[in-house]
């Protein structure tokens, strides 16, 4: 879904121990990069992986961008595509902690060159539920999703259902 190659410069966003940064980095190959983005709280969850993957090994075009918040500082127009995996509805789960959820999706707009993707994988919510109700599951319903992601300016070209279950409930 990101249509990245060879070269290409992506940011995955609260990456934490940095799994889909080393896979992203294999598929950009030695001319590439992976920006693997955290905040504080993200790089603490994921320091074992984060251990693993830079003092046991070279995990090769990675490079740990860490910031406080939800300050990207990615720039404008520097990458190729964006991905953020089971994290987008941590923005939310406590509105006021961040008190700027659109800021932080008008940073990853910002960032992406013109024709660039931005694929969100999030753990999917029951539109009958309240958000509240949602949040505390650490979910997002769908439409939510689309829609604040949608409101900076994306807009949906492709999805997958890939990784539905439909066992969950």
């Amino acid at each position: 879904l990101l249509h990245i190659e060879q070269g290409s410069k992506v940011v995955d966003i609260f990456g934490s121990g940095g799994y889909y940064s080393e896979l992203l980095a294999g598929v950009v190959g030695e001319d590439g990069e992976v920006w693997l983005h955290n905040n504080d709280g993200f790089e603490a969850w994921g320091i074992n992986g984060l251990r693993d993957r830079f003092d046991k090994r070279d995990p090769g075009n990675i490079v740990r961008h860490t910031r406080s918040g939800i300050n990207l500082d990615l720039g404008e127009e520097t990458m190729d595509a964006a991905i953020i995996v089971m994290a987008l509805h941590d923005i939310y789960v406590i509105p006021k902690r961040y008190n700027g959820e659109k800021y932080f999706l008008e940073q990853i707009y910002a960032a992406l060159k013109p024709g660039s993707r931005f694929v969100v994988v999030e753990h999917a919510g029951d539109a009958a539920m309240e958000s509240e109700e949602v949040f505390d599951l650490h979910r997002m319903v769908e439409s939510k999703a689309i829609s604040e992601v949608e409101g900076v300016g994306f807009r949906l070209v492709e999805s997958s259902d890939a990784l539905r279950n439909p066992k969950d409930d």
